[in-house]
């Protein structure tokens, strides 16, 4: 009866390790599959960041005023103030895209009919002044080839990061998303905006979003249809139905420390 025994628990491990297994390929396919799938009916096309190349002469660190910084390397854009990091894009991806389409609908009943998507981004040149970075180069793909401009402007404790793409529908931010990012009512649910496609609604100068990286941005400008997607693991996609669009960066002010009352 003991080879019968260690038979069964042979058979039991079998079956506990399959099942493992089995669990982890589910899981992976979640992680691949399901987050493109929630919201997919939302209305806001899925637009894929590309390649990004920097020129050796626009490759570097910029010093701006009010203790601002802004990097570009091949990996991606960062923005910093005193107190750290403020702003990334995509991790060695190009941090905008160019869509040529159109929005049919209104509210949150909008559609993007994304025609032509533009991807690849080639900055060739940067000029500093004390308070801006202005970038340029192109924004191409094998059959199109537009101008694009970034400026990164210290705007006394915030900073404004704007780009143009002339001929553009519309403009796609590519940005990195480590932590939770809550959205600020009206515009957006006051809550965690994980894994979903949102439209933003009309809010005026004020705040659209926040992550725990320590940073409120508001999109702009604020009278074109715009929207949030968070479908993709990792990133933030902020929609901008203009040939012009920028960020404002604002330090998000720290909770009072109670410990001490």
């Amino acid at each position: 009866m003991s080879w019968l025994r260690r038979s069964e628990r042979g058979v039991s491990k079998s079956m506990i390790a399959f099942t493992l297994a089995v669990l982890g390929v589910l899981a992976l396919a979640i992680q691949t599959f399901v987050p493109g799938l929630i919201g997919k009916d939302s209305g806001v096309h899925v637009t894929n960041p590309s390649l990004l190349t920097v020129a050796d002469s626009a490759t570097g660190i910029a010093t701006l005023a009010g203790g601002h910084s802004v990097s570009l390397y091949a990996s991606g854009l960062r923005i910093t103030d005193p107190s750290g990091d403020l702003f990334l894009t995509v991790i060695k991806g190009s941090p905008i895209s160019a869509v040529i389409g159109t929005v049919t609908g209104s509210g949150g009943r909008r559609v993007e009919h994304s025609e032509t998507i533009v991807s690849n981004v080639r900055i060739d040149a940067v000029a500093t002044t004390a308070n801006r970075a202005r970038y340029t180069g192109i924004v191409y793909d094998a059959t199109h080839e537009m101008p694009l401009t970034i400026d990164v402007t210290s705007e006394g404790t915030d900073v404004s990061l704007a780009a143009r793409v002339p001929g553009a529908s519309a403009l796609v931010w590519h940005l990195t998303s480590d932590y939770e990012v809550t959205g600020y009512t009206p515009g957006l649910d006051g809550r965690n905006l994980r894994r979903r496609a949102w439209w933003l609604g009309p809010l005026g100068e004020r705040t659209t979003f926040t992550s725990q990286r320590g940073a409120d941005l508001t999109v702009r400008p604020t009278d074109v249809v715009r929207a949030l997607d968070l479908r993709e693991t990792g990133r933030i996609d902020v929609h901008v139905w203009s040939e012009r669009s920028s960020l404002l960066l604002m330090r998000r002010a720290a909770p009072p420390d109670r410990s001490a009352s």
